[in-house]
């Protein structure tokens, strides 16, 4: 790209009415602003961004992306990359993140309720003291998640695979673990009442 392209929307500079955001100021919808691949490039301070498309967000790279305490509720997220992203205290209820990365994500007090987690690679991320009611986490990737004091009431975690993780003080009351791999997993002090376990039998 030349130097005089807006690396967003790709016009020449002295035509650019989109201020690097990607959108002019007549778009009605908010947006959020992710480093651009030329700042990763530079190795350049991740900014948080004001305003880039919140309503579609599908398969775009947010690597690294500071979306901390951000509203991101019903979004579509699916196949995103946000390895490494910081969404720590923001809500994504009821978003799809089907088979998006969030590999060493921060989700830490994260609203997640009812979102769609299904095949995503959450490998190493931080979900503790989030709230994951009902959330569907359907063959995800939990390897060495923090799951610590987390709400996980009636998730589906079908076939999810949570060697490694932890799962201590947190609360699965009615989940569902069916087929699921708990190999290594920290349950101290864990909540595990009605929650069907993974051999499908109903826990006590």
């Amino acid at each position: 790209m030349a130097d005089d392209e807006c690396y967003a929307c790709g016009a020449h500079v002295g035509y650019c009415t989109c201020s690097g955001m990607g959108y002019s100021d007549d778009d009605d919808d908010k947006f959020i602003n992710f480093p651009s691949a030329n700042d990763r490039n530079k190795n350049a301070p991740i900014l948080k961004l004001r305003t880039l498309p919140w309503s579609d967000l599908k398969g775009k790279d947010l690597r690294n992306a500071d979306l901390t305490n951000v509203d991101l509720d019903g979004r579509f997220l699916t196949g995103a990359n946000l390895s490494g992203a910081n969404l720590s205290g923001s809500s994504l209820e009821k978003a799809d993140l089907t088979g998006a990365n969030l590999t060493r994500a921060n989700l830490s007090d994260a609203l997640l309720r009812q979102a769609d987690f299904s095949g995503t690679s959450l490998d190493r991320a931080n979900l503790s003291k989030s709230n994951l009611l009902l959330t569907n986490l359907t063959n995800a990737n939990l390897i060495n998640a923090n799951l610590t004091y987390a709400n996980l009431h009636h998730a589906n975690l079908t076939g999810a695979n949570l060697t490694g993780a932890n799962l201590s003080g947190a609360s699965l009351e009615q989940a569902n673990l069916t087929g699921a791999n708990l190999t290594g997993t920290k349950l101290t002090g864990t909540k595990l009442t009605r929650a069907t376990m993974p051999n499908g039998l109903i826990h006590d």
